[in-house]
Protein backbone atom coordinates (compact mmCIF):
# COMPACT_ATOMS: atom_id res chain seq x y z
CA UNK A 1 0.00 0.00 0.00
CA UNK A 2 1.38 3.36 -1.00
CA UNK A 3 1.45 6.22 1.54
CA UNK A 4 -1.61 8.46 1.38
CA UNK A 5 -5.17 8.88 2.63
CA UNK A 6 -7.56 5.96 2.29
CA UNK A 7 -11.21 5.37 3.16
CA UNK A 8 -11.89 2.03 4.82
CA UNK A 9 -15.46 0.68 4.68
CA UNK A 10 -16.80 -2.61 5.99
CA UNK A 11 -19.94 -4.19 7.36
CA UNK A 12 -20.16 -5.09 11.01
CA UNK A 13 -22.62 -7.22 12.93
CA UNK A 14 -22.87 -7.96 16.61
CA UNK A 15 -25.56 -9.65 18.67
CA UNK A 16 -27.30 -7.74 21.43
CA UNK A 17 -26.62 -9.40 24.75
CA UNK A 18 -27.56 -8.84 28.34
CA UNK A 19 -24.94 -7.12 30.42
CA UNK A 20 -24.13 -3.60 31.46
CA UNK A 21 -21.50 -2.45 28.97
CA UNK A 22 -21.29 -1.78 25.26
CA UNK A 23 -24.84 -1.60 23.84
CA UNK A 24 -26.92 -3.85 26.01
CA UNK A 25 -30.48 -5.13 26.18
CA UNK A 26 -32.40 -4.38 29.35
CA UNK A 27 -35.96 -4.62 30.63
CA UNK A 28 -38.19 -2.93 33.18
CA UNK A 29 -41.75 -3.33 34.43
CA UNK A 30 -44.01 -0.35 33.73
CA UNK A 31 -46.95 1.01 35.75
CA UNK A 32 -49.30 -1.49 34.03
CA UNK A 33 -47.10 -4.38 35.17
CA UNK A 34 -45.96 -5.00 31.61
CA UNK A 35 -42.35 -5.88 30.81
CA UNK A 36 -40.72 -3.37 28.46
CA UNK A 37 -37.44 -3.69 26.58
CA UNK A 38 -34.84 -1.00 26.01
CA UNK A 39 -31.36 -0.57 24.64
CA UNK A 40 -28.83 1.38 26.68
CA UNK A 41 -25.06 1.79 26.53
CA UNK A 42 -21.96 2.17 28.65
CA UNK A 43 -18.67 2.57 26.76
CA UNK A 44 -16.23 3.73 29.45
CA UNK A 45 -13.61 2.56 29.69
CA UNK A 46 -13.16 -0.09 26.96
CA UNK A 47 -16.55 -1.17 25.63
CA UNK A 48 -16.81 0.94 22.45
CA UNK A 49 -14.77 -1.78 20.73
CA UNK A 50 -17.62 -4.19 21.51
CA UNK A 51 -20.03 -2.00 19.56
CA UNK A 52 -17.99 -1.27 16.45
CA UNK A 53 -14.44 -1.51 15.15
CA UNK A 54 -12.66 1.62 16.33
CA UNK A 55 -9.48 2.97 17.85
CA UNK A 56 -10.83 2.72 21.38
CA UNK A 57 -8.34 4.91 23.22
CA UNK A 58 -8.93 8.36 24.73
CA UNK A 59 -6.41 10.22 22.57
CA UNK A 60 -7.67 8.82 19.25
CA UNK A 61 -10.52 11.27 18.92
CA UNK A 62 -12.73 11.24 15.84
CA UNK A 63 -15.92 12.65 14.36
CA UNK A 64 -18.71 10.08 14.28
CA UNK A 65 -21.88 9.81 12.17
CA UNK A 66 -24.84 7.69 13.21
CA UNK A 67 -28.05 6.18 11.86
CA UNK A 68 -30.27 3.99 14.01
CA UNK A 69 -33.07 1.85 12.59
CA UNK A 70 -35.55 0.40 15.05
CA UNK A 71 -39.18 -0.58 15.44
CA UNK A 72 -41.73 2.19 15.79
CA UNK A 73 -42.85 0.95 19.20
CA UNK A 74 -39.76 2.71 20.58
CA UNK A 75 -40.49 6.45 20.27
CA UNK A 76 -37.35 7.69 22.02
CA UNK A 77 -34.14 7.09 20.09
CA UNK A 78 -31.20 9.22 21.21
CA UNK A 79 -27.53 9.61 20.42
CA UNK A 80 -24.89 12.14 21.49
CA UNK A 81 -25.88 14.61 18.77
CA UNK A 82 -29.28 16.00 17.73
CA UNK A 83 -31.47 14.53 15.01
CA UNK A 84 -31.09 15.99 11.53
CA UNK A 85 -34.79 15.50 10.76
CA UNK A 86 -37.80 13.44 11.77
CA UNK A 87 -37.39 9.66 11.45
CA UNK A 88 -38.28 8.09 8.09
CA UNK A 89 -39.40 4.65 6.95
CA UNK A 90 -36.36 2.77 5.70
CA UNK A 91 -36.28 1.54 2.11
CA UNK A 92 -37.46 -2.08 1.62
CA UNK A 93 -38.94 -2.23 5.14
CA UNK A 94 -42.56 -1.84 6.24
CA UNK A 95 -44.02 1.01 8.25
CA UNK A 96 -43.32 -0.70 11.57
CA UNK A 97 -39.70 0.39 11.21
CA UNK A 98 -38.09 3.82 11.39
CA UNK A 99 -34.62 5.26 10.76
CA UNK A 100 -33.16 8.10 12.81
CA UNK A 101 -30.31 10.10 11.28
CA UNK A 102 -28.20 12.27 13.55
CA UNK A 103 -25.84 15.19 13.07
CA UNK A 104 -22.16 14.46 12.74
CA UNK A 105 -20.44 14.61 16.10
CA UNK A 106 -17.78 17.00 17.28
CA UNK A 107 -14.30 15.55 17.72
CA UNK A 108 -14.60 13.19 20.67
CA UNK A 109 -13.24 10.05 22.32
CA UNK A 110 -14.94 6.72 21.66
CA UNK A 111 -15.64 6.07 25.35
CA UNK A 112 -18.12 8.98 25.31
CA UNK A 113 -20.43 7.50 22.66
CA UNK A 114 -23.94 6.71 23.90
CA UNK A 115 -27.28 5.35 22.65
CA UNK A 116 -30.78 4.95 24.02
CA UNK A 117 -33.70 3.15 22.34
CA UNK A 118 -36.71 2.99 24.65
CA UNK A 119 -40.40 3.59 25.20
CA UNK A 120 -39.54 6.66 27.28
CA UNK A 121 -40.87 10.20 27.45
CA UNK A 122 -39.14 13.48 28.30
CA UNK A 123 -39.80 16.69 30.17
CA UNK A 124 -40.26 19.94 28.34
CA UNK A 125 -37.04 21.75 27.53
CA UNK A 126 -35.74 24.06 30.24
CA UNK A 127 -36.08 27.79 29.68
CA UNK A 128 -33.35 29.95 31.21
CA UNK A 129 -32.07 33.34 30.08
CA UNK A 130 -28.46 33.26 28.95
CA UNK A 131 -28.32 29.60 27.92
CA UNK A 132 -28.64 28.38 24.31
CA UNK A 133 -28.48 24.66 25.10
CA UNK A 134 -31.61 22.50 24.88
CA UNK A 135 -31.93 20.70 28.22
CA UNK A 136 -34.43 18.00 29.16
CA UNK A 137 -34.77 14.86 31.28
CA UNK A 138 -36.09 11.54 29.98
CA UNK A 139 -37.18 8.31 31.61
CA UNK A 140 -40.01 5.86 32.15
CA UNK A 141 -43.33 7.54 31.25
CA UNK A 142 -44.87 7.15 34.70
CA UNK A 143 -41.83 8.78 36.33
CA UNK A 144 -41.74 11.73 33.94
CA UNK A 145 -45.52 12.25 34.14
CA UNK A 146 -45.26 12.36 37.95
CA UNK A 147 -42.85 15.30 37.69
CA UNK A 148 -39.82 13.33 38.93
CA UNK A 149 -37.67 14.65 36.06
CA UNK A 150 -38.47 18.33 36.52
CA UNK A 151 -35.91 19.09 39.21
CA UNK A 152 -33.02 17.64 37.19
CA UNK A 153 -34.07 19.66 34.13
CA UNK A 154 -34.14 22.93 36.06
CA UNK A 155 -30.80 22.47 37.83
CA UNK A 156 -29.06 21.20 34.69
CA UNK A 157 -29.80 24.48 32.94
CA UNK A 158 -28.62 26.53 35.94
CA UNK A 159 -25.41 24.53 36.32
CA UNK A 160 -24.54 24.75 32.62
CA UNK A 161 -24.85 28.52 32.82
CA UNK A 162 -22.53 28.60 35.83
CA UNK A 163 -19.97 26.30 34.20
CA UNK A 164 -19.87 28.36 31.01
CA UNK A 165 -18.73 31.25 33.19
CA UNK A 166 -16.32 29.15 35.27
CA UNK A 167 -14.60 27.48 32.30
CA UNK A 168 -14.74 30.53 30.05
CA UNK A 169 -15.94 28.42 27.11
CA UNK A 170 -19.58 28.02 25.98
CA UNK A 171 -20.98 24.51 26.06
CA UNK A 172 -19.86 23.05 22.69
CA UNK A 173 -23.12 21.23 21.84
CA UNK A 174 -26.65 22.54 21.41
CA UNK A 175 -28.40 19.90 23.53
CA UNK A 176 -28.09 17.75 26.63
CA UNK A 177 -30.44 14.85 27.16
CA UNK A 178 -30.31 13.38 30.66
CA UNK A 179 -31.80 9.90 30.75
CA UNK A 180 -32.75 7.80 33.79
CA UNK A 181 -31.99 4.15 33.02
CA UNK A 182 -33.56 1.45 35.24
CA UNK A 183 -30.60 -0.89 34.80
CA UNK A 184 -27.27 0.98 34.82
CA UNK A 185 -23.90 -0.08 36.23
CA UNK A 186 -22.43 3.30 37.20
CA UNK A 187 -24.08 6.07 39.18
CA UNK A 188 -23.97 8.08 35.97
CA UNK A 189 -21.91 8.46 32.79
CA UNK A 190 -20.93 11.80 31.31
CA UNK A 191 -21.44 10.93 27.62
CA UNK A 192 -21.26 14.13 25.62
CA UNK A 193 -24.76 15.44 25.02
CA UNK A 194 -26.44 12.26 26.31
CA UNK A 195 -25.77 11.70 30.01
CA UNK A 196 -27.08 8.41 31.38
CA UNK A 197 -27.95 8.00 35.06
CA UNK A 198 -29.29 5.46 37.46
CA UNK A 199 -32.85 6.45 38.23
CA UNK A 200 -31.98 7.26 41.85
CA UNK A 201 -29.26 9.66 40.68
CA UNK A 202 -31.51 11.70 38.37
CA UNK A 203 -35.16 11.49 39.40
CA UNK A 204 -36.58 13.37 42.37
CA UNK A 205 -40.25 13.43 43.34
CA UNK A 206 -40.85 16.06 46.05
CA UNK A 207 -44.03 14.27 47.13
CA UNK A 208 -42.20 11.04 47.92
CA UNK A 209 -38.45 11.52 48.19
CA UNK A 210 -36.29 12.87 51.01
CA UNK A 211 -33.92 15.81 51.04
CA UNK A 212 -31.02 13.36 50.80
CA UNK A 213 -32.45 12.11 47.49
CA UNK A 214 -32.64 15.69 46.25
CA UNK A 215 -29.07 16.43 47.33
CA UNK A 216 -27.77 13.30 45.61
CA UNK A 217 -29.51 14.20 42.35
CA UNK A 218 -28.05 17.70 42.48
CA UNK A 219 -24.47 16.66 43.21
CA UNK A 220 -24.42 13.83 40.66
CA UNK A 221 -25.83 16.12 37.96
CA UNK A 222 -23.25 18.79 38.84
CA UNK A 223 -20.47 16.18 38.69
CA UNK A 224 -21.47 14.83 35.28
CA UNK A 225 -21.90 18.30 33.81
CA UNK A 226 -18.43 19.28 35.04
CA UNK A 227 -17.07 16.49 32.82
CA UNK A 228 -18.60 18.05 29.73
CA UNK A 229 -15.66 20.47 29.70
CA UNK A 230 -12.98 18.83 31.86
CA UNK A 231 -12.93 15.32 30.42
CA UNK A 232 -14.99 15.62 27.25
CA UNK A 233 -13.80 18.88 25.71
CA UNK A 234 -10.27 18.41 27.10
CA UNK A 235 -9.52 14.74 27.65
CA UNK A 236 -6.74 12.84 29.39
CA UNK A 237 -4.26 11.38 26.92
CA UNK A 238 -4.21 8.03 28.70
CA UNK A 239 -5.95 6.38 31.62
CA UNK A 240 -3.08 6.96 34.06
CA UNK A 241 -4.42 10.51 34.43
CA UNK A 242 -8.01 9.45 35.15
CA UNK A 243 -7.81 11.49 38.34
CA UNK A 244 -7.79 14.63 36.18
CA UNK A 245 -11.28 13.72 35.03
CA UNK A 246 -12.75 12.48 38.29
CA UNK A 247 -10.86 14.63 40.78
CA UNK A 248 -11.63 17.78 38.86
CA UNK A 249 -15.30 16.91 38.47
CA UNK A 250 -15.46 16.22 42.21
CA UNK A 251 -13.91 19.62 42.85
CA UNK A 252 -16.15 21.52 40.41
CA UNK A 253 -19.38 19.80 41.45
CA UNK A 254 -19.66 21.98 44.54
CA UNK A 255 -19.49 25.06 42.29
CA UNK A 256 -22.43 23.74 40.27
CA UNK A 257 -24.40 22.70 43.33
CA UNK A 258 -23.74 26.05 44.97
CA UNK A 259 -25.04 27.83 41.85
CA UNK A 260 -28.25 25.81 41.71
CA UNK A 261 -28.89 25.62 45.48
CA UNK A 262 -26.96 28.48 47.10
CA UNK A 263 -28.72 28.18 50.47
CA UNK A 264 -27.25 24.71 50.98
CA UNK A 265 -23.67 26.05 51.32
CA UNK A 266 -22.63 22.72 49.89
CA UNK A 267 -18.93 23.54 49.64
CA UNK A 268 -18.73 23.78 53.44
CA UNK A 269 -19.50 20.08 53.55
CA UNK A 270 -18.01 18.78 50.33
CA UNK A 271 -14.45 20.04 50.74
CA UNK A 272 -14.20 18.63 54.26
CA UNK A 273 -15.80 15.39 53.10
CA UNK A 274 -13.28 14.95 50.27
CA UNK A 275 -10.39 15.65 52.62
CA UNK A 276 -11.65 13.19 55.24
CA UNK A 277 -12.04 10.40 52.69
CA UNK A 278 -8.65 11.15 51.17
CA UNK A 279 -6.82 11.24 54.50
CA UNK A 280 -8.48 8.00 55.55
CA UNK A 281 -7.76 5.81 52.54
CA UNK A 282 -4.40 7.40 51.72
CA UNK A 283 -2.94 6.74 55.18
CA UNK A 284 -2.44 3.03 54.48
CA UNK A 285 0.47 1.17 52.95
CA UNK A 286 -2.05 -0.29 50.51
CA UNK A 287 -2.78 3.13 48.97
CA UNK A 288 -1.55 4.18 45.53
CA UNK A 289 -0.30 7.31 43.73
CA UNK A 290 -2.98 9.54 42.26
CA UNK A 291 -1.46 9.14 38.80
CA UNK A 292 -0.44 5.55 38.20
CA UNK A 293 0.73 3.42 35.28
CA UNK A 294 -1.94 1.55 33.30
CA UNK A 295 -0.94 -1.61 31.49
CA UNK A 296 -4.09 -3.76 31.47
CA UNK A 297 -7.87 -3.22 31.62
CA UNK A 298 -8.12 -3.99 35.32
CA UNK A 299 -5.65 -1.16 36.01
CA UNK A 300 -8.20 1.28 34.59
CA UNK A 301 -11.23 0.12 36.57
CA UNK A 302 -9.15 0.02 39.76
CA UNK A 303 -8.68 3.79 39.52
CA UNK A 304 -12.37 4.60 40.00
CA UNK A 305 -11.83 4.99 43.73
CA UNK A 306 -11.51 7.59 46.48
CA UNK A 307 -7.94 8.40 45.48
CA UNK A 308 -9.02 9.63 42.03
CA UNK A 309 -12.21 11.31 43.25
CA UNK A 310 -11.59 12.60 46.78
CA UNK A 311 -7.82 12.99 46.95
CA UNK A 312 -7.85 14.40 43.43
CA UNK A 313 -10.39 17.01 44.50
CA UNK A 314 -8.50 17.84 47.71
CA UNK A 315 -5.25 18.30 45.76
CA UNK A 316 -6.94 20.84 43.51
CA UNK A 317 -8.29 22.72 46.54
CA UNK A 318 -4.75 22.74 47.95
CA UNK A 319 -3.43 24.07 44.62
CA UNK A 320 -6.02 26.84 44.72
CA UNK A 321 -4.92 27.61 48.28
CA UNK A 322 -1.34 28.41 47.38
CA UNK A 323 -2.22 30.06 44.06
CA UNK A 324 -4.75 32.35 45.73
CA UNK A 325 -3.32 33.25 49.15
CA UNK A 326 -5.81 36.04 49.71
CA UNK A 327 -8.73 34.74 51.75
CA UNK A 328 -11.77 33.89 49.66
CA UNK A 329 -10.10 34.51 46.29
CA UNK A 330 -10.16 32.03 43.39
CA UNK A 331 -8.95 34.43 40.69
CA UNK A 332 -5.53 32.97 39.87
CA UNK A 333 -6.56 29.32 39.99
CA UNK A 334 -9.61 29.91 37.81
CA UNK A 335 -7.54 31.93 35.33
CA UNK A 336 -5.24 28.91 34.93
CA UNK A 337 -8.23 26.60 34.37
CA UNK A 338 -9.72 28.92 31.75
CA UNK A 339 -6.38 29.12 29.95
CA UNK A 340 -6.03 25.34 30.02
CA UNK A 341 -9.53 24.68 28.63
CA UNK A 342 -9.17 27.31 25.92
CA UNK A 343 -5.72 26.13 24.86
CA UNK A 344 -6.47 22.41 24.68
CA UNK A 345 -10.18 22.22 23.77
CA UNK A 346 -11.01 19.20 21.57
CA UNK A 347 -7.57 17.78 22.34
CA UNK A 348 -5.88 15.47 24.83
CA UNK A 349 -3.44 16.34 27.59
CA UNK A 350 -1.23 14.91 30.30
CA UNK A 351 -1.31 16.26 33.84
CA UNK A 352 1.87 18.31 33.42
CA UNK A 353 0.13 20.49 30.83
CA UNK A 354 -2.41 21.54 33.44
CA UNK A 355 0.42 22.22 35.88
CA UNK A 356 2.20 24.33 33.24
CA UNK A 357 -0.83 26.60 32.96
CA UNK A 358 -1.01 26.83 36.74
CA UNK A 359 2.70 27.63 36.93
CA UNK A 360 2.47 30.36 34.28
CA UNK A 361 -0.20 32.16 36.29
CA UNK A 362 1.56 31.50 39.60
CA UNK A 363 4.85 33.01 38.46
CA UNK A 364 3.02 36.19 37.45
CA UNK A 365 1.37 36.71 40.84
CA UNK A 366 2.49 39.89 42.58
CA UNK A 367 1.60 39.96 46.27
CA UNK A 368 3.37 40.28 49.58
CA UNK A 369 1.70 37.01 50.59
CA UNK A 370 3.92 35.11 48.12
CA UNK A 371 7.48 36.53 48.29
CA UNK A 372 9.36 36.19 44.99
CA UNK A 373 12.17 34.28 46.69
CA UNK A 374 9.64 31.69 47.86
CA UNK A 375 8.14 30.92 44.46
CA UNK A 376 8.64 27.41 43.14
CA UNK A 377 7.74 25.52 39.97
CA UNK A 378 4.15 24.27 40.29
CA UNK A 379 4.96 21.29 38.05
CA UNK A 380 7.48 20.12 40.65
CA UNK A 381 5.02 20.77 43.47
CA UNK A 382 2.13 18.83 41.96
CA UNK A 383 4.26 15.89 40.86
CA UNK A 384 5.27 15.21 44.45
CA UNK A 385 1.59 14.93 45.31
CA UNK A 386 0.38 12.86 42.35
CA UNK A 387 3.32 10.54 41.59
CA UNK A 388 3.67 9.11 45.08
CA UNK A 389 1.07 7.87 47.52
CA UNK A 390 0.30 8.95 51.10
CA UNK A 391 0.91 12.42 52.55
CA UNK A 392 3.22 14.12 55.07
CA UNK A 393 2.79 15.11 58.68
CA UNK A 394 4.72 18.15 59.91
CA UNK A 395 7.00 18.07 62.94
CA UNK A 396 8.00 21.18 64.91
CA UNK A 397 11.03 20.62 67.16
CA UNK A 398 13.72 22.53 69.01
CA UNK A 399 16.74 22.93 66.74
CA UNK A 400 19.20 24.81 68.97
CA UNK A 401 19.19 27.49 71.66
CA UNK A 402 17.53 30.10 69.44
CA UNK A 403 15.65 28.21 66.72
CA UNK A 404 12.86 25.78 65.98
CA UNK A 405 12.86 23.51 62.94
CA UNK A 406 9.85 22.45 60.87
CA UNK A 407 10.28 19.17 59.01
CA UNK A 408 8.11 16.54 57.38
CA UNK A 409 7.76 12.79 57.38
CA UNK A 410 5.50 10.32 55.64
CA UNK A 411 2.31 9.59 57.57
CA UNK A 412 1.02 6.02 57.83
CA UNK A 413 -1.75 4.84 60.10
CA UNK A 414 0.41 1.83 60.96
CA UNK A 415 3.28 4.06 62.03
CA UNK A 416 5.80 2.66 59.54
CA UNK A 417 5.98 0.69 56.31
CA UNK A 418 7.41 -2.71 57.15
CA UNK A 419 6.61 -4.19 53.72
CA UNK A 420 9.11 -2.01 51.80
CA UNK A 421 7.38 -3.05 48.57
CA UNK A 422 6.43 0.38 47.20
CA UNK A 423 9.10 2.89 46.31
CA UNK A 424 8.65 6.59 45.65
CA UNK A 425 10.46 8.76 43.07
CA UNK A 426 10.64 11.48 45.74
CA UNK A 427 11.49 9.37 48.77
CA UNK A 428 8.09 10.19 50.31
CA UNK A 429 8.87 13.89 50.57
CA UNK A 430 6.59 16.66 49.34
CA UNK A 431 6.45 20.35 48.56
CA UNK A 432 4.41 21.68 51.47
CA UNK A 433 3.11 25.28 51.68
CA UNK A 434 3.62 26.45 55.27
CA UNK A 435 2.28 29.60 56.92
CA UNK A 436 3.25 30.34 60.50
CA UNK A 437 3.56 33.11 63.05
CA UNK A 438 5.58 33.41 66.26
CA UNK A 439 4.05 34.93 69.39
CA UNK A 440 1.09 36.22 67.38
CA UNK A 441 3.29 38.34 65.12
CA UNK A 442 3.28 38.75 61.35
CA UNK A 443 2.54 35.68 59.24
CA UNK A 444 5.42 34.23 57.25
CA UNK A 445 5.04 31.95 54.22
CA UNK A 446 7.64 29.41 53.14
CA UNK A 447 7.75 26.27 51.05
CA UNK A 448 8.91 23.19 52.93
CA UNK A 449 10.73 21.43 50.11
CA UNK A 450 11.58 17.74 49.80
CA UNK A 451 14.55 16.66 51.92
CA UNK A 452 14.84 20.06 53.59
CA UNK A 453 13.52 21.90 56.63
CA UNK A 454 12.48 25.38 57.74
CA UNK A 455 14.43 27.00 60.59
CA UNK A 456 12.44 29.53 62.63
CA UNK A 457 14.03 31.91 65.18
CA UNK A 458 12.40 31.34 68.57
CA UNK A 459 12.90 32.79 72.06
CA UNK A 460 13.02 29.83 74.44
CA UNK A 461 13.69 32.08 77.43
CA UNK A 462 10.10 33.30 77.42
CA UNK A 463 7.68 30.71 78.83
CA UNK A 464 4.80 32.31 76.94
CA UNK A 465 6.43 32.08 73.48
CA UNK A 466 4.63 29.96 70.93
CA UNK A 467 4.55 29.18 67.20
CA UNK A 468 1.30 28.78 65.30
CA UNK A 469 0.98 26.90 62.02
CA UNK A 470 -1.92 28.50 60.22
CA UNK A 471 -4.81 27.48 58.04
CA UNK A 472 -6.31 29.65 55.36
CA UNK A 473 -9.35 31.55 56.59
CA UNK A 474 -11.69 30.63 53.71
CA UNK A 475 -13.56 27.40 54.35
CA UNK A 476 -12.88 25.79 51.00
CA UNK A 477 -9.14 26.27 51.41
CA UNK A 478 -9.17 24.26 54.63
CA UNK A 479 -9.41 21.13 52.52
CA UNK A 480 -5.63 20.93 52.06
CA UNK A 481 -4.24 17.49 52.75
CA UNK A 482 -1.68 18.54 55.35
CA UNK A 483 -3.19 17.74 58.76
CA UNK A 484 -1.34 20.53 60.54
CA UNK A 485 -1.93 23.33 58.01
Amino acid sequence: IQPGEYKLSFAWESRLVRGLDGIYLSTYVDSKNETKKLLASQMEPLAARKVMPCFDEPDMKAMFTMEITTETEYPLVLWNMPLIADPVQPVEMDDTWQTFTFERSVVMSSYLLAFIVADFTCTDYAVLDGIDVKVRTCGRPDQIESGAGDYATVITAKIIKEYESFYGVPFPLNKIDSVAVPDFSAGAMENWGLILYRETALLYNPDKDTFNNKARVNTVVAHELAHQWFGNLVTMKWWNDLWLNEGFASYVEWIGTNASEPFWHYKDFQTYSDRARALSIDSYVSSRPTSIGVEKPSDITAQFDSISYSKGSALLVQAKMFMDPESGSDKNFEEAIKNYIQKYKFNNTVQEQLYDEMNTVYQGISTDLIPEEEKVNIVDVMNTWTLQMNFPVLNVERYDAGNLVISQQRFLISGSDVSDDKTSPYGYQWYVPVEYSVDGGATDFKWLKPHSSIVVPFNFSEDSSYIQLKKKKSTDCDSALIPLL
